[in-house]
């Protein structure tokens, strides 16, 4: 998301004000050229059969909790994207550290004394917890889980009740773009019910909020207030910055090594 926008703010995006916009969340749009396509929550995933019912982490908290508490059990079982080297799992855990500042390092050191993996492929991730080399993975996008699950039931997603982070797939129309009419087209059907409703049998969940019932489907009882949405603007470009990006992850290394 965060790159999306870069791209837009250095220019290669054009302005168009799709029809569909009224029914789109305020937080979906950025200057009529950025258009959030839809609403992803960010949350833990598990293995079903290994994870005790009474381990499964409801929480960040519950999550930190677990590791420390059952260290012997869940050492080198929980994984996560490396930030260092995956862009989105930079965008996951800058915006946790927003959310939830004390918590989330909190969490970091221990997943940190916990021996976790670290990985830039979702894929590698889903692969490895469904074999259960590793058990846990947070901050791991629940759309890939719920896809995923609809064939290998062993894969569980759960959204924490405390915060979770909701991404959206960006979309835009390219400054130069050959077929500009066409690009408005498409854009269009994507952000209308009909586009929404075809992405959703993919387990994404629609960004329209008169699609409540849909969404209703993915989010199931998540708590009122829960759902953090991470905006489409310009703020995503303030951890892009090169000094700020080296100090954040100055500050993940040594929150990882326990310190």
């Amino acid at each position: 998301m965060d790159l999306q926008i870069k791209l837009i703010s250095d220019g290669h995006a054009q302005e168009y004000r799709s029809p569909e916009i009224g029914s789109l969340p305020d937080w979906a749009v950025f200057r009529n050229m950025a258009y959030g396509t839809t609403a992803e929550p960010v949350g833990f995933t598990y293995n079903t059969r290994l994870v005790p019912e009474g381990d499964i982490p409801r929480t960040h908290a519950a999550l930190t909790k677990l590791i420390t508490e059952k260290a012997s059990t869940y050492q080198g079982k929980i994984t996560s994207y490396d930030p260092e080297r995956s862009g989105v799992g930079y965008l996951f855990i800058t915006q946790s550290v927003q959310a939830d500042p004390k918590g989330t390092w909190e969490l970091v050191r221990a997943v940190g004394r916990s021996g976790a993996k670290l990985y830039t492929s979702s894929g590698a991730m889903f692969e490895r917890i469904a074999s259960g080399e590793h058990l846990i993975g947070f901050n791991m996008l629940s759309s890939y889980g719920w896809e995923r699950n609809k064939k290998d039931p062993s894969i569980g997603v759960i959204l924490p009740s405390d915060y979770t982070l909701v991404m959206s797939r960006i979309a835009f129309i390219a400054k130069g773009a050959r077929n500009p009419a066409g690009a408005k087209l498409f854009l269009d059907f994507m952000l209308s019910k009909t586009g929404q409703t075809a992405m959703s049998t993919r387990s994404l969940p629609p960004v329209r909020t008169d699609m409540k019932d849909v969404t209703a489907k993915f989010l199931g009882n998540a708590p009122e207030g829960s759902l953090r949405p991470i905006k489409v603007g310009a703020e995503l470009l303030e951890t892009l910055n090169a000094t700020k990006r080296l100090r954040f992850l100055k500050e993940w290394q040594t929150a990882l090594k326990g310190a």
